[in-house]
């Protein structure tokens, strides 16, 4: 399984200032995509036993690679999306979901990036 993962990872060229990511990521966005993964993905059902909310750790850093630097626009909807459904039916052995359930969590997931990460948890134009 560590093969696959590490075949699903990659670093894109242009990535956010590795201070500022690094950061936050131990301060809470490591956190914060722990939560999103076990209550909107949740591809074996864990999330209702807290003792399993370690489930997916180990797909946090090929998400966390795709977030750091995204594609543009659509193109990085479908880059996450492709991720979560390979993990999914291939890494995981679950019959994947539908499409745009990928897609739907791909678009969720890069909002949350633009919210927890650049605008660092506030309102666009708030200057906290």
């Amino acid at each position: 399984m560590r093969g696959a993962l590490q075949r699903l990872w990659r670093r894109p060229a242009a990535v956010a200032p590795a201070r500022d990511w690094d950061g936050w990521w131990r301060e809470r966005g490591e956190r914060e995509l722990r939560c999103i993964l076990m209550t909107a993905w949740d591809p074996v059902g864990a999330g209702p036993v807290a003792a399993a909310w370690d489930e997916y750790d180990d797909y946090l850093p090929a998400i966390a690679g795709r977030l750091r630097a995204p594609a543009d626009g659509e193109q990085a909807v479908d880059d996450l999306a492709d991720l979560l459904e390979t993990l999914a039916r291939e890494v995981i052995g679950v019959p994947p979901a539908p499409r745009e359930a990928y897609r739907d969590l791909g678009a969720a997931l890069l909002a949350w990036r633009t919210w927890s990460f650049d605008q660092d948890g506030r309102a666009a134009g708030d200057p906290g």
